[in-house]
């Protein structure tokens, strides 16, 4: 099953609420890979949060989710922010696997996780919606277990470096087993999301910029203040050496 039903992410923030509450219990994590009827029933807003090399402790083929694979085929990634969005490439291959009269599109975000008791583990989040469709699912703040939820600062760090940066192929392959250059087009109607690595850079930058100006101000900093242009413009240079000026009229009858 899903770790829940008839929902769309709108930004980092939403995600990070339902992390919180898989690691809460309100929520179920996905710990098994989907079997037929499960790809089968995969439906526009289908959310699952799944645990990156989760061993089943009962064995079998299910355990061991690695990466996540739901019988349909999808074509190179979109980076969005911290995301990667995948759209469905035309009807699935498998009979099995019901076509849904419109291609889907998977969201997904992969975390660090900094449990309580010092652990770092890393959980990924599949999000599925259609496109026509998308506005008409319902957010975290629809759903009246989850207002409450409110995640702590630094608990689930974002796995990409960066928000801008490419995503490399072992990136998404660690998302969902899919590789391919990020070349689709995002929908329209989803809202870009917000990403913390991204604002941690934004931050970085303004820290520098502050940094810069108070070595500008403060006494014995190494930072070189610039004369005015005006000052330069109308003040006198200082003649050259005698033997500089002997050198550049020499070039200067080489040159003739």
């Amino acid at each position: 099953m899903p770790t829940i039903t008839n929902l769309r992410i709108r930004d980092v923030r939403d995600a990070e609420i339902i992390f919180h509450a898989v690691a809460l219990g309100i929520l179920p994590m996905r710990i098994k890979r989907l079997n037929d009827d499960e790809k089968a029933s995969l439906r526009s807003g289908h959310v699952y949060v799944w645990p990156h090399g989760y061993t089943d402790p009962l064995g079998g083929s299910t355990g061991d989710i690695q990466r996540f694979t739901e019988g349909r085929s999808w074509g190179p990634s979109k980076a969005r922010d911290s995301f990667l969005l995948y759209y469905e490439k035309g009807e699935p291959a498998k009979p099995s696997i019901p076509y849904l009269g419109a291609r889907l599109i998977k969201l997904t975000y992969s975390v660090h996780v900094n449990s309580p008791d010092g652990q770092r583990k890393k959980w990924h989040l599949n999000a599925y919606f259609i496109e026509a469709t998308h506005d008409r699912l319902e957010t975290v703040d629809d759903v009246p277990a989850l207002r409450s939820v409110d995640p702590p600062r630094g608990r689930y760090i974002c796995a990409r470096a960066s928000g801008t940066r490419r995503p490399s192929a072992r990136d998404q392959q660690d998302a969902d087993g899919n590789e391919g250059a990020d070349d689709e087009q995002g929908p329209g109607d989803m809202r870009p999301p917000s990403s913390p690595c991204r604002a941690e850079a934004t931050a970085n930058a303004s820290a520098d910029s502050a940094s810069g100006s108070a070595a500008a101000s403060g006494s014995g900093s190494t930072y070189v203040r610039l004369a005015p242009l005006e000052y330069l413009q109308n003040s006198t240079p200082r003649p050259r050496y005698p033997v500089d000026e002997e050198l550049l009229r020499s070039l200067h009858r080489c040159a003739l």
